[in-house]
């Protein structure tokens, strides 16, 4: 996260300093310089919890802010296809869209959405429902939808400020990192960063936020990593990883997050991770992951790999 400059420019910053205006105020603090010693401690306090309660404020603030200022997006993509549907026609692919949400996960909702998308090839709301279709399918055939969201739905939008292509390439992380297309991964990662930075998730995260560390052209580690930063990713995902900039090859104990797995791999309950580390290796990274969450490597003595278990009670 990048620092905000001291004269920002955001309402929460103002809050905050006509906050501690009155704080200095309500302090009876001058110009001289003359202040009871107790009172400036008092005074950095209240500056600490002040500083304390603006970071959580824009924390919480901003994912909302940018799917607001994205919906205009949406909107114009929405009037384009007034421009060459009709209200009813739109109406029509909204309805076959809602129904087949209602459906979610089923052989009922795979075929409403092809359905869908074969009437209205080239609406807004068949873009998200290519999109809805990879997430209701797998492998290959996800991989497909995925491109074909890329391909030919690139441009359309969520209500919510999503973009369809934006959150495919999104998508075909996580599913080449699952499959170790290291290379494949990376372009996409490539693509996010340098072409839809300000895209975003379905809540308002950005997405180069949640695609986590490239893996290295050769799969070894780098010596060193200025910074390592994960903003609410899956612990499974960061894993591997970090186990790919390492050089080693890990697994993680299935028993660790028991939950079904949602449709890209990742168990719906296991633990997000967020931090940013400077100065780090990747091995001293995944050492120090491991290690705040009670888990530790194993390695296996039949294969040159580890797995990931928890480690015994009395270790941490």
């Amino acid at each position: 996260m990048k620092l905000l400059p001291v004269f920002s420019q955001s309402p929460v910053f103002g809050m905050f300093c006509f906050g501690l205006a009155i704080t200095l105020i309500s302090t009876g603090c001058n110009t001289t310089g003359e202040k009871d010693a107790r009172e400036v401690k008092e005074l950095k306090a209240r500056v600490t919890v002040l500083e304390k309660k603006v970071g959580e404020m824009e924390k919480l603030s901003l994912p909302k802010e940018r799917q607001l200022a994205l919906f205009e997006k949406f909107d114009q993509r929405r009037k384009l296809d007034q421009k060459t549907h009709t209200q009813e026609q739109l109406a029509e692919a909204e309805r076959m869209y809602l129904a087949a949400g209602k459906k979610w996960g089923s052989p009922e909702c795979v075929e409403n959405l092809k359905q869908m998308i074969e009437k209205f090839p080239d609406a807004n709301r068949t873009g998200c429902a290519l999109l809805y279709l990879a997430q209701n399918t797998s492998g290959q055939e996800s991989e497909k939808y995925l491109r074909d969201c890329i391909q030919k739905f690139n441009d359309c939008y969520y209500g919510d400020g999503v973009q369809v292509g934006a959150y495919a390439r999104y998508c075909l992380v996580n599913y080449y990192d699952g499959i170790n297309e290291n290379e494949k991964a990376d372009v996409m990662r490539q693509e996010i960063r340098d072409n839809y930075s300000a895209c975003i998730d379905h809540t308002g995260k950005l997405l180069i936020d949640l695609i986590g560390v490239p893996a290295t052209a050769n799969g070894e580690s780098t010596e060193k990593l200025a910074t390592i930063r994960m903003d609410d990713v899956p612990i499974t995902d960061v894993i591997q990883a970090l186990a790919r900039l390492a050089g080693i090859k890990v697994s993680v104990d299935p028993k660790l997050f028991a939950s079904p797995k949602n449709w890209h791999g990742n168990a719906n309950h296991e633990p997000t991770v967020t931090f940013a580390w400077t100065n780090i290796s990747a091995d001293q990274a995944l050492a120090r992951l491991l290690d705040e969450h009670g888990l530790k490597l194993v390695k296996d003595k039949a294969a040159d790999k580890f797995t990931v278990i928890a480690a015994s009670p009395g270790a941490r």
